[in-house]
């Protein structure tokens, strides 16, 4: 009980002072009211489901266990990014060239949405093998950690990229692509899960009736299943509507670049 009050309070000065930190830096930013909203809407989200009573109950139902990580990687991550946090990677100066080129190569390929998606999908399918969950969850401080800090971490490596509003160097056909084929492992986990006729996660499930907790597992993959199709498709449907407003806000900049030249060029003539 002594470790599960510490950690809350852990987590709950960590969302204070990020809370903080944010609406201070927004005053400058220039943030709006949409973008503030979605930061605290995500960051308590992640409150929420990393502190207790929650957090006690994630650890003992599966059913919670699963929309608990899937509210945190799906839900409040994104929505914390979408809130434009000032989530710039640090500047690595060295005066080795080589160790230079390296930062720099570094940097892109964290930012890149391959390597972000197969990191995502790696440690998706690891957190959900029945050895490392019930090795994990035999302890009171590993799903602790790993739901309030490794999973959050995950989740914003992938998503950090996929929700930019600017094209940069990643079409949004990329970001869509990567998104659908998000869906499947996260789909296939949770259908494995529902059609399993024995217990895969024992640590989650108590009692002597079989055909009970294999209602509760089939329940918990059903949930994992639906829910996870329907929060993708949310977000593949945001980067279709950012990949319009960046395409219509890019033929305005062409037509107005012509009819500055056509202007010119009226100049020129007269």
């Amino acid at each position: 009980m002594t470790v599960a009050i510490a950690l809350d309070a852990i987590f709950l000065l960590l969302w204070g002072f990020q809370v903080q930190r944010y609406l201070l830096q927004s005053r400058e930013l220039n943030r709006s009211r949409l973008e503030k909203a979605c930061f605290l809407i995500g960051a308590t989200t992640w409150l929420i489901c990393v502190c207790d009573p929650l957090a006690k109950l994630s650890g003992a139902n599966l059913s919670v266990h699963m929309m608990s990580q899937l509210a945190i990687m799906m839900v409040a991550v994104p929505l914390v990014l979408i809130g434009k946090p000032q989530l710039s990677m640090p500047q690595l100066k060295s005066s080795n060239a080589l160790a230079s080129d390296i930062a720099v190569l570094a940097k892109k390929v964290f930012q890149y949405p391959i390597f972000g998606w197969i990191i995502f999908v790696s440690v998706l399918i690891a957190i959900h093998l029945p050895g490392f969950v019930n090795w994990t969850y035999s302890n009171s401080i590993g799903p602790r950690l790993m739901q309030a800090l490794v999973l959050p971490a995950v989740s914003a490596l992938y998503f950090y990229p996929i929700l930019q509003v600017e094209k940069r160097n990643f079409s949004f056909a990329l970001r869509i692509m990567s998104l659908f084929f998000m869906m499947i492992p996260e789909t296939m986990i949770g259908f494995f899960i529902y059609i399993q006729n024995h217990i895969v996660y024992p640590g989650f499930l108590f009692g002597n009736n079989i055909d009970s907790l294999l209602g509760q597992q089939q329940l918990a993959g059903a949930l994992m299943w639906s829910m996870s199709m329907i929060v993708d498709s949310i977000w593949i449907a945001l980067a279709v509507q950012r990949w319009f407003e960046s395409e219509k806000l890019a033929g305005e900049r062409i037509n107005a670049e012509i009819f500055a030249e056509n202007a010119a060029q009226d100049l020129r003539n007269n």
